[in-house]
């Protein structure tokens, strides 16, 4: 039974810009980016959100909605924490079974595809309607945890989905994945020179 295991992290820091310079452009088209920002990993979401308190928590309006941001703002780091992976081979005579997976874990990604998808109710996170729905948060007036429902409807998730909010579309990127499965059969030698063969694995 032979097994492999990698682990690896690389962490990264944007500590200089040049001089008028406040961010470097990567990836994207009008608004969500993917921008180079001071103080930041390599590689950060830049789009429109919510308003958050010092805390980080949403700011919610009497209405039940968190409260919207009128400036771009980074939504989210790219890189993940840490890479990893397990390779496993078991062998008993002439048969051995083997799998690889592996896994990404931390970072954010932006799934776009969210903003033409929640509108029209095509997103498989708008099966949810009908029910309730309590945004985590704050009372922006109160400092009260929010505690106002929200009927998720189809104005709700046209809310949800407007355009130029982009902080919905933004997803936990960590993953583990299943690579590869083998199950094999060495095939004797005698077998296999048959067809002038020095070996053979099915």
């Amino acid at each position: 039974w032979d097994v492999t295991a990698n682990w690896s992290r690389n962490k990264s820091k944007v500590l200089e810009l040049a001089p008028g310079v406040t961010s470097l452009y990567l990836a994207g088209y009008s608004w969500p980016q993917i921008r180079i920002m001071e103080g930041y990993e390599y590689g950060v979401v830049w789009g429109y959100g919510y308003q958050h308190n010092e805390s980080g928590e949403l700011l919610i309006g009497e209405d039940g909605w968190p409260l919207l941001d009128d400036q771009l703002k980074v939504l989210g780091e790219t890189q993940q924490d840490w890479l990893g992976s397990l390779n496993t081979m078991v062998r008993y005579k002439a048969f051995s079974l083997s799998g690889l997976l592996d896994t990404k874990q931390g970072g954010k990604m932006l799934n776009f595809e969210l903003q033409y998808t929640v509108s029209p109710g095509k997103a498989k996170i708008t099966e949810n309607r009908g029910d309730t729905y309590v945004w985590e948060g704050v009372n922006a007036e109160t400092g009260e945890k929010n505690t106002i429902p929200l009927e998720r409807n189809r104005q709700f998730w046209q809310k949800y989905g407007q355009f130029n909010l982009h902080e919905n579309m933004i997803e936990d990127a960590s993953s583990v994945r299943l690579r590869e499965a083998t199950v094999a059969f060495q095939v004797p030698a005698k077998l296999a020179g048959r067809i002038s063969a020095d070996n053979m694995t099915i």
